[in-house]
């Protein structure tokens, strides 16, 4: 009989360490104690602590990109709506979780650590911003969104103001900062 893999409970168990705890509270040891496997499981998965966090930076950004592509790829909606559904995944996401942004936290932390995840890092937030501005775009196409503004640079702003909020909730434990990202984004492009 063949063993079950214990990788997607690996996978699982550590991203929630991860952004709970951080990188570097987060142990391998404390991560196959979440997961309720053995150490050994870790290592027949991972060759290291660094090369799971990149995998656990992939899976958790997947989401987002399943999410996203759901939202881009309705034909029944103008790129204003798409935009505003994709605001709203990502404060859905922020809201109540006084942890951060996974990948904002692990960009804070490992950009001077880890040369391979800093660049995996730059790659997720190219792509998020990819997906706001395919939206911006279609919006800016279909009439209903500003063409004054740069696609590319108005989809950037969103992720940094986003992850600045998400940074302040974490301090301020509060969904304020989400709100406001929220509402300053639609009033930038709702200018009437």
């Amino acid at each position: 009989m063949a063993r079950l893999s214990k990788r997607a409970d690996i996978l699982q168990a550590g991203v929630r360490q991860l952004h709970k705890r951080g990188y570097a509270v987060s142990s391998v040891d404390s991560i196959v104690e979440a997961a309720g496997v053995p150490k050994g499981s870790f290592f027949n998965h991972f060759r290291s602590k660094e090369e799971f966090a990149g995998e656990a930076l992939s899976a958790y950004f997947h989401q987002w990109i399943v999410e996203c592509e759901a939202v881009i790829n309705r034909t029944d909606t103008t790129g204003k709506e798409k935009l505003i559904a994709l605001l709203a995944i990502a404060t859905s996401k922020a809201a109540g979780n006084y942890e951060g942004c996974f990948v904002g936290n692990m960009a804070l932390e490992l950009a001077h650590q880890s040369e391979a995840l800093r660049l995996q890092l730059v790659k997720i937030f190219d792509v998020w911003s990819d997906s706001f501005e395919r939206a911006i775009v279609e919006g800016q196409q279909d009439g209903t969104l500003d063409t004054s503004l740069s696609p590319g640079t108005m989809a950037r702003f969103i992720v940094n103001l986003f992850q600045g909020s998400a940074l302040r909730a974490k301090v301020e434990r509060s969904t304020r900062a989400a709100e406001e990202f929220e509402l300053m984004v639609l009033s930038a492009i709702n200018p009437n």
